[in-house]
């Protein structure tokens, strides 16, 4: 796929800084008609100030019904960069 030998380690970098988002969703009715949405995020990636900027990378939160295609709710989030967690496992 890449015929420059050199470039492997550098191509293998730049795919771990593509920003990964890890989400863990729980859920609570309130009333018939209202659930409670809490979310747990963490950003799986590698962060690079060139890439990414020093300020945030920014994403949509949507929560949504796949079935019928409906948002119920969308949100602006700003991830920093003492969300993000890397392993590197080499």
């Amino acid at each position: 796929m890449i015929r420059h030998v050199n470039m492997g380690a550098r191509v293998k970098d730049c795919a771990s800084q593509i920003p990964i988002l890890d989400v863990e969703a729980s859920i609570q009715p309130i009333t018939r008609t209202v659930l409670r949405v809490v979310l747990k995020i963490l950003g799986t990636f590698k962060w690079n100030d060139r890439a990414h900027g020093k300020t945030g990378e920014p994403f949509w939160i949507w929560i949504e019904d796949p079935e019928n295609d409906h948002i119920y709710h969308s949100e602006y989030f700003m991830m920093h960069k003492k969300h993000v967690s890397f392993s590197c496992s080499e």
